[in-house]
């Protein structure tokens, strides 16, 4: 059913799958009509306006009232209003949404600033300029004074539990972002930054740490912010690093973790989606680049046994790693296995007694995809050559053009010519380097002093070419990562 509104100007309203749409044009668009459609239960009505520019006067609210209240569904007790400003006060003018409550006598909720499209198909109110745009969904009722009632649209279970951030002092901030919450120094932020494409996940908020043009915090920074939230709240948070040094005091998922004195999961980088709406978890440079996507997506840290373990990760060549033999560990063939690690891949012999840990905690590097060939033993002959050429083919584009080959002291020139060789054929720098293997602790900081000093390697002896080295055949370029858009239009805003 369509009916024209003779207070709003070139608009009609449309009621179409249980949700009223005002809206220019002969159609409400369909991505905006499936997400109100889908986050509203049978008894709150979604009512969408959707121009952002448009002014909401009072003869319009009062026509909308009329139109709404002649049409509302027999079990509604509730009106959402998705409407740009619609829930902030207009000089002395109420909220429109005030408006509407009063006129309908039903509970109105609105947005007290504008909105955004979150890529994944949600809705954050934001917050703008202004003490009367102060952001977050905002409850209107008769006779009630109004109250924030969270910041997202489709409502994930833990929004209320974020509460009221801010201002931590000694320049430092706690926002609100779509994906949580957002730790970083004071300064004005805007809304086009990338953290707020970061989509929502419905089960664990995200706390992002810093941002790339930043000083990295300090671990009592860290701390101050941990200690505003809810004991049960900080023990869900996802930690997300923003840029390639989130903290001062040491990596990110370990700092947390001995502050919380709990196990504490860690992202590589930020989940982003990319224009063809493909998501995925990409590094981010000291510029703001989004980069590559590492193989381990999600780190486990444990402070009571010192561990950090894989607790997501993705099968960089599925074609050739078809056979899991381990977690994070797959058949490589003639004896060998590639195993996923934090700072890239790891190809090892498949059964050998030489101590894992120094090659798992390297750590990563925002702009380079670790190959880790070998173990400190050597006691083995190398794996063909073909056979890693082939591997490193299969490698997604993003990561092959960042390879560099970590090969562990001791290894034998064997090793070390077949990753020079190997090297030659990348299409980017193909760098070699040297790491030690002693522990988690110095393998990290081996990898550190590795990659400041970048030390010259002997000249290695001739390694025969093989017929596998070859140029690779050309790969698609990594889609290009989005930033969020105003509503509307709502490119984000289509089904998943």
């Amino acid at each position: 059913m369509q009916l024209s509104l003779r207070h709003w100007p070139d608009m009609r309203l449309t009621w179409v799958s249980g949700c009223a749409m005002v809206h220019s044009g002969p159609e409400p668009g369909a991505g905006m009509t499936a997400l109100v459609a889908n986050a509203s239960g049978g008894s709150e009505l979604p009512v969408v306006v959707t121009s952002h520019t448009l002014r909401l006067l009072p003869a319009m609210m009062n026509e909308l009232a009329d139109v709404l209240a002649e049409h509302l569904p027999p079990r509604c007790n509730r009106v959402r209003l998705v409407a740009w400003n619609s829930g902030c006060l207009h000089d002395d003018r109420p909220a429109p949404a005030y408006q509407l409550a009063t006129r309908l006598g039903l509970e109105v909720i609105a947005p007290a600033g504008p909105l955004l499209g979150v890529p994944g198909g949600s809705l954050f109110a934001a917050a703008g300029r202004g003490a009367q745009r102060p952001g977050g969904w905002w409850r209107f009722a008769p006779g009630s004074a109004p109250s924030r009632v969270g910041w997202r649209y489709p409502v994930p279970q833990w929004d209320a539990d974020l509460g009221e951030v801010g201002d931590l002092g000694n320049g430092l901030v706690v926002d609100q972002v779509p994906a949580g919450l957002w730790l970083h120094r004071a300064g004005y932020r805007s809304m086009t930054d990338l953290v707020f494409s970061v989509p929502v996940d419905p089960d664990n908020p995200a706390l992002v740490v810093s941002h790339p043009d930043e000083e990295p915090l300090q671990r009592e920074e860290l701390a101050r912010a941990l200690a505003i939230l809810p004991r049960r709240t900080a023990e869900r948070l996802v930690f997300t690093p923003y840029g390639p040094d989130p903290v001062a005091d040491g990596r990110l998922g370990e700092v947390a973790a001995s502050l919380l004195g709990a196990p504490t999961r860690t992202r590589a980088g930020l989940p982003l989606y990319g224009s063809g709406g493909q998501r995925a978890l990409v590094t981010v440079d000291c510029e703001g680049r989004p980069r590559w996507r590492p193989f381990v997506r999600e780190l486990s840290c444990n402070p009571r046994t010192e561990s950090v373990e894989p607790a997501d990760w993705v099968n960089p060549a599925p074609e050739m790693l078809a056979e899991p033999i381990a977690p994070a560990t797959y058949a490589l063939g003639s004896g060998w296995a590639a195993e996923v690690i934090e700072a890239g891949l790891w190809i090892r012999p498949a059964h050998s007694a030489d101590p894992a840990e120094w090659a798992r905690g390297l750590p990563l590097d925002v702009d380079e995809c670790a190959i880790v060939l070998g173990t400190p033993s050597g006691a083995y002959p190398p794996p063909p050559g073909a056979l890693l050429a082939a591997l490193l083919d299969q490698l997604p584009a993003d990561a092959r053009a960042r390879i560099r080959f970590a090969v562990p002291r001791g290894a034998g020139d064997e090793i070390t010519n077949l990753a020079a060789a190997l090297a030659e054929q990348l299409p980017g720098e193909g760098k070699v380097q040297i790491v030690s293997a002693g522990g988690r602790r110095r393998a990290r900081a081996a990898s550190e002093s590795a990659r400041l000093t970048q030390p010259a390697l002997r000249e290695p002896t001739p390694y025969p070419p093989h017929p596998a080295l070859r140029e690779p055949t050309p790969y698609p370029p990594q889609p290009a990562l989005r930033e969020p858009t105003p509503y509307p239009p709502q490119p984000a805003l289509r089904e998943p």
